[in-house]
């Protein structure tokens, strides 16, 4: 069995799942086998208004600079991903009976598993990165009473 999750919350001092029928058809499946349980809080997604401010003030800010001149918002945000959310991924390939080392580049979605506080830090280094090549951004309060 893959490891499953399951999401609720702790109300008087007991766990209150909220798919209850999944919850039990698991604990079912479980019937006479060990487990083991972790709970951790469950992390904070990001916000509607985050991804606005990121898209809105910090890329929006970077687009009326000629250095990002003929660029759309998503080459911009491409080019911050790739420098700030890409790993490499260590394989092997073997052809002909010869084993070759390379790299698989992957870049961390700021989709369902971005956490706002990972968001937070991601906008953070974008905008240090603005700011050292001459480009102002507004702060988040600035950018929400204009628009």
């Amino acid at each position: 069995m893959a490891d499953v999750k399951h999401f609720g919350i702790i109300s008087n001092g007991e766990r209150q799942y909220y798919n209850k029928d999944y919850h039990r058809s698991v604990i079912k499946d479980l019937e006479g086998k060990e487990f083991v349980e972790t709970i951790k809080l469950k992390p904070k997604r990001v916000s509607l208004d985050a991804f606005g401010y990121y898209y809105g003030g910090v890329i929006g800010s970077a687009l009326k600079n000629e250095m990002f001149g003929g660029w759309t918002k998503d080459d911009v945000d491409d080019f911050f991903s790739d420098m700030y959310l890409s790993y490499h991924k260590p394989v092997s390939m073997t052809i002909g009976g010869y084993t070759e080392n390379v790299y698989l580049r992957k870049v961390t979605s700021k989709g369902a598993g971005f956490t706002s506080k990972q968001m937070s830090e991601y906008t953070e280094r974008v905008i240090i990165w603005l700011g050292t090549h001459g480009i102002t951004v507004m702060t988040p309060e600035q950018y929400y009473s204009q628009n």
